[in-house]
């Protein structure tokens, strides 16, 4: 919508010349004060567009036979780089984010939760370091493997990508939670007093997925008072302690392989070290231990219930959903 904002709603892709992207950018800086890396990622998702219409694709003709057809045959380059954007609209590159929440703001945010499925988030991405997107495809009845205790957070038929998500083996913090919550369906869910209870819980609890928790994410940091927190602060604050620890140490390699940055080795050996006892054991106690140190500052138990029947998980009211999600 910006670009054909901007070029007319009759412009064509032939007119994406290099000088017209600079001019692109420097709109968007001035008109809409657009930072460098804003810019850069409306031209790539451009880029990425193109790209997609130059492939070709299975289609079915008038006559109902099965063609191959591109959308384009040739598009212009799409600059898109940080580097050369900032040299265009004269604005610094951007940096990585430097802000973590201290352990007592992060006690604070639980505290605040309203959410079942934003407090099962929490806990499932402090003992997984893990993105979004893979933390809310939790499903424990596909991806846990109790007998090895080990938390494949790659679902089964999902092919991998360069966001590469690996098999961790569960904390004693999560393996408590995951005794007690459902053990079919997202783990990312909702609780509400409308349906059946789930086997084994307590009476009158039934639970809704969620697809994402970034509304209920933006309206508990606001009433916890930490406005800079986002859902990637939680993978990046364990990365950077991990890092940073002393008390358990936890090996470079151990923690690059915990948030998937490093993929194992292809060889077979590597594929069977999962299952030893010891696979990643620095990383797992540094999370155990560092989730009992963020208890200190958390009125909320991190910890679950010795007995699946005493949970009470935080009720969704619908009445109530402009709260709650």
């Amino acid at each position: 919508e910006l670009l054909l904002d901007f070029l007319g709603d009759d412009a064509v892709v032939g007119e994406l010349t290099k000088s017209r992207q600079e001019a692109f950018m420097r709109w968007l800086a001035q008109q809409h004060k657009h930072s460098v890396a804003t810019i850069s990622r409306h031209l790539s998702i451009i880029a990425a567009a193109l790209k997609r219409a130059m492939e070709p694709h299975e289609v079915f003709a008038d006559d109902g036979r099965q063609v191959t057809r591109r959308l384009l045959i040739d598009c212009p380059k799409i600059h898109y780089q940080s580097k050369f954007i900032a040299q265009v609209v004269d604005k610094p590159e951007p940096e990585p984010r430097s802000w973590q929440p201290t352990l007592e703001q992060l006690g604070a945010f639980i505290d605040e939760t309203r959410s079942e499925a934003l407090f099962r988030y929490s806990l499932l991405a402090l003992n997984t370091w893990g993105r979004p997107e893979a933390i809310c495809d939790i499903d424990p009845s596909r991806q846990v493997d109790w007998r090895h205790r080990l938390l494949n957070l790659n679902p089964p038929g999902r092919r991998q990508n360069k966001k590469y998500r690996p098999t961790l083996p569960l904390t004693d913090c999560l393996a408590g939670w995951l005794a007690v919550w459902p053990q079919e369906g997202r783990l990312v869910a909702n609780a509400r007093t409308s349906e059946p209870a789930e086997p084994g819980m307590a009476p009158g609890f039934g639970y809704r997925p969620v697809a994402s928790v970034r509304q209920a994410y933006e309206k508990t940091r606001a009433r916890a008072g930490v406005p800079e927190m986002t859902r990637y602060s939680l993978r990046h604050l364990m990365g950077t302690q991990a890092r940073a620890s002393r008390a358990p140490r936890v090996p470079p390699e151990q923690k690059d392989l915990w948030m998937g940055h490093k993929r194992p080795k292809s060889g077979s050996s590597e594929w069977y070290e999962r299952f030893d006892p010891d696979f990643l054991e620095d990383a797992r106690n540094f999370t155990d231990a560092f989730m009992v140190e963020l208890q200190k500052h958390c009125k909320r138990s991190l910890f679950a219930p010795a007995d699946r029947k005493d949970y009470r998980p935080l009720i969704y009211q619908k009445q109530n959903r402009n709260d709650d999600e």
